[in-house]
C-alpha cells in the first residue's frame, strides 16, 4: 500500500516511500551499506525522481508482480510497462486509505 501512495503522490511522498524502500531492501541484504551507498549516489543526481519512481516501480512491489515487470533501467519504458498493469487508477483522500 506504501508503494501506491509514494507513486501516486507528491515528490515528498515519493522520496518517503523510496526511502522506505531502501531501508527494507538493507534489512533483506547482505550488503546494506552498498544499498545505502548506491541509494545516496541516486539521490544526490538531478535526475533522483526519476530514479525513486523507477526504483518503486521496479522493486516496491517485492514478489507479487516480479513476473510481470520489466526490469531495466530505460524509465519511460518502465513507466510504459508499468502503466500497463493497470486498468484504471483512482486516486482517494487520505482518509479513505486507512479503512
Amino acid at each position: 500500500m506504501q508503494e501506491i501512495r509514494a507513486l501516486n503522490g507528491d515528490s515528498a511522498a515519493l522520496l518517503e516511500g523510496w526511502r522506505a524502500l531502501v531501508e527494507t531492501q538493507k534489512a533483506q541484504n547482505c550488503c546494506p551499506d552498498d544499498v545505502e551507498e548506491r541509494y545516496r549516489y541516486k539521490l544526490a543526481s538531478a535526475d533522483r525522481m526519476k530514479h525513486a519512481r523507477l526504483e518503486l516501480m521496479i522493486y516496491g512491489w517485492h514478489n507479487c508482480i516480479n513476473q510481470f515487470i520489466y526490469h531495466h533501467n530505460d524509465y519511460e519504458r518502465v513507466e510504459e510497462e508499468f502503466q500497463k498493469l493497470f486498468l484504471s487508477i483512482e486516486r482517494f483522500d487520505e482518509e479513505e486509505w486507512e479503512e
